[in-house]
């Protein structure tokens, strides 16, 4: 029995390494303008979607609108989106990641659409 569990010890610190490591680039989708939160706020690794997904122009998500058109060629990554869209807003906050994020995503069938699959416990 303690020859099992000396077996053992080796492999739940290499589970453990590996998991941390795994996690290491998860960040998450957060605007301190969500005052209270339903769900936690989403998983997003912005370097490995925009490689999946083949976005190389900002502007797709880090949009830029005046006067209710898209300025091409301008982003918006130096700017909260909050800054723009705000609570009770036309585009919500929340409406604005979920029409961006799950509208492209049911476009492209692809990537998560459930609540559960993006904000993760």
């Amino acid at each position: 029995m303690k020859k099992r569990i000396i077996l053992l010890i080796p492999l739940i610190m290499l589970i453990a390494v590996v998991s941390g490591f795994s996690q290491e680039n998860i960040t998450q989708l957060y605007d301190s303008a969500f005052k209270s939160h339903q769900r936690p706020p989403a998983a997003f690794q912005h370097d490995r979607h925009n490689e999946q997904a083949k976005i190389f122009d900002c502007g797709v998500c880090h949009h830029v609108y005046e006067k209710g058109k898209k300025v091409d060629g301008a982003t918006s990554e130096d700017r909260k989106c909050s800054e723009c869209h705000y609570k009770d807003d036309d585009m919500s906050l929340a409406s604005a990641y979920h029409n961006r994020c799950k509208g492209c995503h049911s476009e492209k069938k692809a990537g998560p659409i459930l609540c559960g699959e993006c904000h993760k416990k």
